[in-house]
């Protein structure tokens, strides 16, 4: 018989591998898992499917924390990473990751943003780029790093 802590430990690193996620956010995951254990009849009666997760993110979530890394990279330099995948309904979307450091509080941030191209050609992609990277936060030219 397993002591609880190893069945903890065994059942964070099982979600990691299934879930094809690094083994960096085990311990991230496991202090959400200790938050959200918390309140344990919230946790009963909560539920979250992709849809949801999707539209909470994007109408809820997205408008403050926009803002909010919009006043973080101002006049500081940035990292764009972009990546183009296909999602289970064969659509392509692109990723893109703006990340910067933040010396107030000696962190890194990230944003992400998911656009559908449509289309993975260079132009459209840099099209999504101009719109979502650098229009949206007020990214200058001069502040990405290459």
């Amino acid at each position: 018989m397993q002591d609880p802590i190893t069945r903890q430990r065994i059942l964070t690193n099982y979600f990691l591998n299934e879930h094809c996620l690094p083994f960096s956010l085990a311990g991230d995951l496991l202090y959400l898992s200790k938050r959200l254990a918390e309140d344990k009849l919230a946790l009963k009666d909560t539920n979250l499917s992709s849809t949801s997760a999707m539209y909470a993110t994007t109408h809820g979530v997205s408008k403050s924390f926009k803002e909010y890394v919009k006043l973080k990279v101002k006049g500081k330099f940035v990292s764009l990473n972009i990546d183009v995948a296909t999602n289970k309904n064969n659509e392509k979307v692109l990723n893109i990751l703006i990340q910067f450091y933040d010396r107030q509080t000696a962190s890194d941030y990230m944003s992400f943003g998911l656009k559908d191209p449509n289309v993975a050609t260079a132009i459209e992609i840099i099209k999504s780029v101009l719109k979502c990277g650098v229009q949206e936060y007020n990214i200058e030219w001069t502040q990405i790093v290459f």
